[in-house]
């Protein structure tokens, strides 16, 4: 699904500040695998992530996403296959604090001008999903942090997209809704989500392989047969509903 090679990142390129982000990286990811990325600071984790997600571009390297040369696209292609394929769920959550959890999901479809019932029926499918149904009416910025974190992953998988990229999702979380967003994260991708994770820290459950600035880790599952979203509502939200 995800495949890199020599991908590299300069900043500045030829000046006193340059900085070289990525030297030389492969990266590939399957359908199906779960995925972090793991680095201290400045190790190049959000360039890989952004490059990934279409907002930044390589200085040069091969990328393909679903066999699409990224690179050969346009910005307005980049940001259709970002609205369409690829959900990006952003440190900071990415919300308006101002609007409702539903409005918040429906989002991309409402700039897209692709905003209908089905939409906002799909977006009230998928915060039952992870576990926020009944929060449609409320304001964004009377959530807690992992409440927001679940609006922000309800919207991902509103748009449908076959990749998840999150971007140190846990970070605002304390150890309980870490576990609980961690699991969550882990029923999605058994539905057949691509999930890639990106993180400060390396998790005891995923399997490591160095790289010269970071670590990649892929999640020791094996593969299961693919199940409808609707199938999972009731096992993800019984687990959650538990833990609270």
């Amino acid at each position: 699904m995800i495949k890199m090679e020599k991908i590299n990142k300069i900043y500045n390129q030829g000046k006193s500040s340059q900085v070289h982000a990525l030297k030389d990286v492969d990266f590939n990811v399957n359908a199906w695998d779960m995925v972090a990325i793991s680095g201290p600071s400045g190790s190049g984790k959000s360039t890989l992530l952004h490059i990934l997600a279409g907002i930044d571009r390589q200085t040069d390297g091969s990328y393909l996403f679903d066999g699409k040369d990224i690179s050969k696209m346009s910005d307005r292609q980049k940001s259709r296959l970002r609205n369409r394929e690829i959900g990006i769920v952003m440190q900071d959550f990415g919300l308006l604090d101002g609007e409702t959890v539903i409005r918040n999901v429906c989002l991309p479809q409402i700039i897209g001008n692709t905003y209908n019932r089905e939409v906002k029926a799909g977006a009230k499918e998928m915060l039952s999903l992870v576990g926020m149904e009944k929060y449609l009416d409320k304001k964004v910025n009377q959530l807690s942090g992992g409440q927001k974190q679940r609006v922000a992953i309800a919207r991902a998988l509103n748009m449908n997209a076959k990749v998840i990229i999150a971007d140190e999702p846990t970070g605002a979380l304390d150890s309980e809704n870490t576990e609980s967003l961690m699991r969550l994260l882990q029923k999605l991708n058994e539905t057949g989500i691509t999930m890639i994770i990106v993180t400060p820290v390396s998790y005891t459950h995923l399997r490591a392989h160095e790289t010269d600035s970071y670590l990649v880790c892929r999640l020791l599952l094996e593969k299961k047969k693919k199940q409808k979203k609707k199938d999972m509502l009731g096992q993800v939200k019984e687990q959650d509903h538990r833990r609270e």
